[in-house]
């Protein structure tokens, strides 16, 4: 997989200028890769066209190493609908979106965190506070269930080549019980090696009965530039999740996060 085309979602809050850096700072290494950003209005607040393109081309002017070109894109609708059918119409390969913990709704989401739980798609979490870029390394969060897509690694490949980034994956289990060894590690183990190669480093097992939080610890401590995940909620080999995890990831993540559906 190569990653040649990427959406941004921009309504001038400061998590979508901070996601916006992010995403031209990331195609700083390919001058191929294209930048498009969308507008949707809001019921209360009604953009500028001129003084939407004119911040948009303030941050592009800012990054003096990116000469690719940012197509702005004014659309109305439903905000995670219009997103979702203009990343298929545009065959986007991954979207970037800024999120601020701080504006959650009264249902505790974010609209960042209800488009990573209803797309099939990559969608990369940036975080407001996110200051500098960089993907060294990156760490993977899964479970001990087999992996239902093979070609979800596929994306980390692609972030691992465009970034001679190096992968760790790390598995949090909770009783001695849990972490036995099976056949099923040994399958998954082999799948890892085979499809991320050199970039592939190590897989860490890690005891917490909470989740979230030994995650977060394991990102800091080894100071991970990026932490992945595959969200089990559109899974068909396995028993669909509701997303919980994918969902506190987004909400809480002080590092930018993606998930791969």
């Amino acid at each position: 997989m190569k990653i040649k085309k990427i959406l941004v979602p921009f309504d001038m809050s400061e998590a979508a200028k901070v996601a916006l850096k992010y995403a031209i700072e990331f195609c700083q290494v390919d001058h191929d890769l294209e930048i498009h950003t969308v507008t949707i209005p809001k019921e209360t607040i009604i953009y500028d066209g001129q003084q939407i393109s004119n911040a948009i081309k303030a941050i592009k002017d800012s990054q003096t190493k990116y000469r690719g070109e940012i197509k702005v894109h004014f659309l109305t609708g439903e905000l995670i609908e219009t997103i979702i059918s203009l990343q298929e119409k545009l065959g986007i390969d991954l979207i970037i979106m800024g999120t601020n913990q701080k504006l959650q709704t009264e249902d505790g989401k974010t609209k960042t965190s209800r488009l990573v739980l209803e797309a099939d798609f990559p969608v990369l979490v940036v975080p407001r506070e996110e200051k500098e870029f960089g993907i060294k390394k990156i760490v993977v969060v899964m479970d001990r269930n087999e992996i239902d897509d093979e070609n979800t690694l596929n994306v980390l490949l692609a972030l691992a080549q465009q970034f001679e980034a190096k992968i760790q994956v790390l598995t949090i289990y909770k009783d001695a019980k849990e972490f036995e060894h099976d056949l099923a590690d040994e399958k998954i183990e082999a799948l890892l090696e085979y499809h991320l190669g050199s970039f592939y480093e190590n897989h860490a097992f890690k005891k917490s009965n909470d989740l979230d939080k030994a995650i977060f610890e394991f990102a800091e401590n080894n100071q991970m530039d990026l932490l992945a995940i595959l969200p089990r909620n559109h899974t068909t080999k396995n028993t669909p999740s509701k997303g919980k995890l994918t969902e506190l990831l987004t909400l809480k993540t002080n590092i930018p996060l993606l998930t791969i559906n």
